[in-house]
């Protein structure tokens, strides 16, 4: 796919954040002119479903179960809202206030992550995108999903959920006042993104309100089938080079 140079600066947030901005367009000139930058990065699929969905569990399953390698968007912001400088800042002011972090210093966090691991199975990426933007320029800068999995659950179970881990978890964003604000922000910015890969025929859809077991049923039978397409495909290729070889020896 082309790529215009610079692609991602396109409005990706206010001054201040130049440092962030600048790697992330470095990173868009070295793909456009098949720099170094180009690290060839393994099968992306990205994870999507309300806050408390039960994605991060979900994946830590897929991990050990398929060898797949885990990128968690809300652990790397997270950690960056630590950092005393203006972009930690500013992470931790929209992490408080249940708001998008500009896309730039996502991307950024999560192209240092996942490029060490090149050589894995796949890589799911949990929590990203959150909103259409992201997802375009990541696919445009970065790599095609091969699949969106999407954990469905309703509002009210949600919001229990959240209130009972925040009881412990000590996360800023699982307190009562900062909920409302991330399931609607979900609903607002995110959930564009999940009707928008339904229409390009990505989406897979896990039903997240059942046990936690069958909902890892549901999953590790789509793993499964995918591996066998991807056997199947292997297959055919290796058919083909055979056919190719015996065809020039004729």
């Amino acid at each position: 796919m082309g790529m215009a140079s610079g692609f991602v600066c396109v409005g990706m947030g206010a001054a201040g954040n130049d440092g962030a901005r600048v790697r992330a367009c470095s990173r868009v000139d070295a793909r456009a002119a098949g720099g170094a930058e180009g690290v060839k990065l393994p099968p992306v699929y990205f994870v999507l479903g309300g806050p408390g969905s039960g994605k991060g569990t979900q994946c830590k399953r897929l991990v050990d179960e398929f060898s797949f390698r885990q990128v968690c968007a809300g652990d790397l912001l997270r950690e960056k809202a630590k950092d005393d400088d203006e972009i930690g800042a500013l992470v931790e002011n929209c992490i408080r206030n249940g708001k998008i972090v500009p896309g730039h210093i996502t991307m950024e966090l999560l192209y240092t992550a996942i490029e060490r691991f090149s050589e894995c199975p796949g890589v799911l990426i949990d929590g990203f995108p959150r909103e259409i933007k992201q997802a375009v320029d990541f696919e445009t800068v970065y790599a095609r999903a091969r699949a969106v999995l999407f954990f469905s659950c309703p509002n009210e179970v949600l919001k229990a959920r959240l209130t009972n881990r925040g009881l412990t978890s000590g996360r800023v964003d699982d307190e009562a006042s900062v909920i409302e604000k991330r399931i609607n922000t979900f609903h607002e910015m995110t959930m564009p993104v999940v009707d928008y890969y339904r229409r390009n025929e990505r989406l897979q859809c896990f039903d997240a309100e059942q046990a936690p077991e069958s909902v890892f049923d549901d999953l590790s039978g789509f793993f499964k089938a995918e591996e066998m397409r991807k056997a199947s495909r292997q297959r055919e290729q290796e058919n083909k080079k055979i056919l190719s070889s015996s065809a020039t020896q004729a």
